[in-house]
């Protein structure tokens, strides 16, 4: 179970100070949390290609680990970044370049 972030927790609370269910509270929270991330995504910040980067180096690593592999996120980094143009990236790059 992933640990449920700060920002939302102060969310959770705010919004179940007034009476109602505990899982709708927990649902407008999240749903809340989803919409504002998504406007953050479209408005293509400067940043935004960078923080997509970060977000497939994380998928590579839970891929990698589901799959039975020892490498982390420096060695899937490192498996792209310092090959050359047409060089073999191995299995560990192969992760992260899908």
């Amino acid at each position: 179970m992933a640990a449920v972030p700060t920002w939302l927790r102060r969310a959770i609370s705010d919004t179940h100070s007034h009476a109602g269910n505990k899982f709708e509270d927990v649902s407008l929270a999240a749903g809340a949390a989803i919409g504002a991330l998504d406007a953050v995504v479209r408005r293509q910040e400067r940043w935004a290609g960078a923080w997509r980067q970060r977000l497939a180096l994380s998928a590579a690593v839970a891929t990698a680990k589901q799959a039975g592999r020892v490498e982390d996120e420096s060695a899937l980094r490192d498996a792209v970044l310092l090959t050359g143009p047409g060089d073999n990236v191995g299995p560990a790059g192969r992760f992260l370049l899908a």
